[in-house]
Order: C-alpha cells, then structure tokens, then sequence
C-alpha cells in the first residue's frame, strides 16, 4: 500500500547516526584520542537515552537530555533538530524555527531540517523566507521530493504558476505525490486554462481516496469547470 502524504508534512525521524569526525586535536596522542572518544561515547548514550526518551513521547525529559548533549557537543546539529522537534509538537514554532536553523548551521547536511524549516514558515505564511530554505536544502540535495514538494506549493501560493506547474510535473510521476495533480489543476485555473485544469484535477479525483481532505471540494470545482466549458 502506498503511503500517502499530507501537504505540510513533518519529519520524525527515528534516529539518526551522529557525526563522529575526528578534529585535528584529537589526532595528537593516543591520550588524547582515547580521552575524546570516551567523551563521544559518554555523548552517544546521553544521545540514545534522550531518542529513546523522545520516542516515548516523554519530551520533557528528552528535552533535558538534548539540551546536555549541546553542552557536551555544541558543534552537531542533531540535538538542535530534536529539540526543534519538541516544541514544534508544543506548537512553539518561532522557538522550533531558531532551533532547526542552528541545526542546519552546526549540520548542514541534515536535510530533515530544512524540511521542517520550510514547513514551520508555511505554516506562518512567511512564504519568501520557506523559499530560502527550500532552496538552502535543495542545494544538498536537489532531488529531495518532500523539500521539492514544498518549494512547487510555495510558488503556486505565490502565484508563480508556470515555475510550480515545472516542479508538479515532475512529482506527479510518482504515484506517492498524488496531491501534485490538484495543484497542477489549480494552477492551470490560475493561468485560465480550463481544459487542462480539468485533466488534472480529473486525474487527482481518481488517484485520491476517499475521506482525503479538499477532494470533495476539487469535485465541486470539476463539476463547474464542466459547466463552464459546455456554456463556452
């Protein structure tokens, strides 16, 4: 069964693996080698126990966790992420914001948090700066599709409909995307071109289950296209 996504979804990931690079410091004596992985391993388990505590729903206790491994490893952003994580389900999402955009200075390859990022300034309606992002986080990956996703919705929102269209396209390929063909309708509609708003639209209507958010809507709207097309 396909798993369908929602348009503002968020990343929860289970765990991931800490960045553990040797800095040049820790390459001087076999002392001080040793010494820096027994404080990277004392890190890894605080990290598990709070992923663990985190799982658990138990946020409060993870959210002290993660705040001591900040302490103890100030450079890797994967603690900011969590704790961008707890208060985003505490709906603090300016907070969550400040602590994703450390995650993605300290870790610029954690693509999760740019997804997040962008999905908060969606959710905020400050669109220009979810655009930053996205573009931010495609650089590391261009083909990042739920990052790709949020960019082609921000773009219709701005009503930059032909660049939105490009990007749609692309996602309706894959049948997890379905939602890409009700906003390529939109989009079509925003350009005034009906016949081509309704294909798509027609398209999502069958790919879409029943019970899915907007999809008697986007019936309402087809049936007036219809209509309209026949009074042309």
């Amino acid at each position: 069964m396909i798993k369908r996504k929602v348009i503002y979804s968020f990343v929860l990931v289970a765990a991931i693996l800490m960045n553990t690079a040797c800095s040049d410091s820790e390459k001087t004596t076999d002392n001080g080698q040793t010494s820096s992985t027994d404080a990277m391993n004392e890190v890894k388990a605080k990290y598990d126990q709070g992923l663990s505590l985190y799982n658990q729903g138990k946020l409060e206790e993870a959210k002290i966790i993660f705040e001591e491994c900040i302490a103890n490893d100030p450079t890797n952003g994967i603690y900011d992420f969590f704790l961008g994580n707890i208060l985003r389900m505490k709906n603090d999402f300016p907070n969550a914001i400040v602590y994703y955009e450390n995650a993605i200075k300290k870790s610029p390859d954690l693509l999760e948090a740019y997804n997040n990022t962008v999905a908060l300034h969606m959710a905020t309606k400050n669109y220009d700066q979810a655009l930053v992002t996205a573009d931010q986080g495609l650089k590391v990956q261009p083909d990042f599709a739920d990052l790709k996703f949020k960019k082609a919705q921000i773009l219709y929102v701005k009503k930059q409909y032909n660049d939105a269209i490009s990007l749609f396209t692309e996602l309706a390929k894959d049948p997890v995307y379905f939602e890409a063909y009700r906003f390529l309708g939109l989009s079509y509609i925003g350009l005034n071109d009906k016949t081509k708003a309704l294909e798509h639209l027609k398209t999502y209507l069958n790919l879409a289950p029943e019970g899915v958010q907007f999809k008697e809507k986007i019936k309402q709207i087809v049936s007036d296209l219809e209509k309209g097309i026949k009074q042309q």
